[in-house]
């Protein structure tokens, strides 16, 4: 199969990641290295996000053990380690949010309001 195609069916854009499907468990969903384990991924949050992550994945474990399904825990794994990523700028990221606020309102965001009050109105 020609690495274009390859590339279409498992969903990889960068040119930087070998074109094999995505495993939930070991590979992060855009590029071939091992995926963080959740320890590594609170640590990289800022403090404020950390109880929140605390919960989702102590809640996304009970699901998985009534259910024995995986999944809801890789989701959120996947969904923070996102967020970290978003985050780890606390500038940039408190200058994007009150951008998407001021976007979908037509307001700015006062400019003593917290990031978290102001992310909340997205």
């Amino acid at each position: 199969m020609a690495p274009g195609r390859h590339d279409a069916i498992w969903g990889l854009r960068s040119s930087v990641c070998p074109p094999r499907p995505r495993n939930r468990v070991t590979r992060c969903r855009r590029c071939p290295c091992p995926a963080p384990p959740p320890r590594k991924i609170r640590d990289a949050l800022r403090p404020e996000y950390r109880d929140e992550f605390d919960r989702d994945y102590q809640e996304a474990l009970a699901e998985a053990g009534r259910s024995l399904d995986l999944a809801g825990v890789h989701d959120t794994v996947e969904h923070w380690r996102i967020r970290a990523w978003i985050t780890r700028d606390g500038q940039e990221h408190r200058r994007v949010v009150r951008r998407a606020v001021e976007l979908l309102t037509g307001e700015q965001p006062p400019v003593e309001e917290s990031t978290a009050i102001t992310e909340a109105r997205l």
